[in-house]
C-alpha cells in the first residue's frame, strides 16, 4: 500500500492503478465504464488532498463505486418496484430476460460493495432505521 504525500503523487498512483479502476468501472458499468473511470479519476485530482495517509487504491475505488452510483441514479435506471407497476400489467407481461437482467444487476452492485455494505443495503431496503441497523452492528 502506498501513501501519498502530494497531488502530483495522487496522480502518478491514480495512473498506476487504472488498469484495475477499469475492472471495477466495467463491474458496475459496463456501457460507460471509460466515462465512469474518468469521472472518477476527475474526482479524486479534485481532491487529492483528502487521500492523506490512506491507500490510493482503496481511496480510488471508492470513489469509482460512490461515483456508479451517482450516475446510476441521475440516469434513472432504478428498477421499478414490482408493486408499482400499472395494475393491467401482469408478470406474464412483462419481459422475463428484463427482470433477470435487473437482478442480475443488483447482485453484481451487492458483490462489488461487500458484504458488510451489502448487508446494510438490504436492511434499508427493508425498512430498518439508521439506529436499528447501527444497533445491530
Amino acid at each position: 500500500m502506498t501513501h501519498p504525500t502530494g497531488p502530483d503523487s495522487v496522480a502518478a498512483e491514480l495512473e498506476r492503478y487504472r488498469p484495475a479502476l477499469l475492472r471495477l468501472a466495467r463491474e458496475l458499468d459496463q456501457r460507460d465504464a471509460e466515462d465512469l473511470l474518468q469521472d472518477a479519476i476527475c474526482k479524486a485530482l479534485r481532491k487529492a488532498n483528502q487521500c492523506r495517509g490512506r491507500s490510493v487504491l482503496h481511496w480510488a475505488r471508492t470513489i469509482v463505486q460512490r461515483t456508479a452510483i451517482d450516475r446510476h441514479r441521475c440516469a434513472g435506471r432504478t428498477p421499478e418496484p414490482m408493486g408499482m407497476l400499472q395494475d393491467e400489467h401482469t408478470t406474464d407481461d412483462l419481459n422475463m430476460a428484463e427482470i433477470a437482467g435487473r437482478n442480475n444487476d443488483i447482485e453484481r452492485a451487492l458483490i462489488a460493495v461487500g458484504p458488510v455494505h451489502a448487508a446494510w443495503l438490504v436492511m434499508v431496503r427493508d425498512g430498518y432505521t439508521y439506529k436499528q441497523i447501527a444497533a445491530r452492528y
